[in-house]
């Protein structure tokens, strides 16, 4: 999708609209680590917010905690939920 940012797709709910029956975590990665930008990020739809350079282990942090509200929110093992969360 030629000139379209992920904050543009996010903010658009693109994704959810395509794939309704799925529930994929968003996460914005940026080399810009100011708060105000990481607010826009979260505002705009992102699930989470990770600034570059960043650890793999913050990486798997965000992707644990996101398994863990998935599965707390929908009430089952399978990840899917309609739920959103936010970092």
């Amino acid at each position: 999708m030629e000139n379209c940012t992920g904050t543009y797709l996010c903010q658009q709910q693109y994704i959810k609209q395509r794939y309704p029956h799925s529930r994929s975590v968003l996460v914005a990665v940026t080399a810009d680590a100011f708060e105000d930008t990481r607010d826009r990020c979260l505002e705009a739809g992102f699930d989470a917010w990770l600034a570059k350079p960043f650890r793999v282990e913050d990486l798997v942090k965000v992707i644990s905690d996101s398994q863990a509200r998935l599965q707390q929110s929908s009430g089952s093992s399978s990840g899917a939920a309609a739920g959103a969360w936010k970092q």
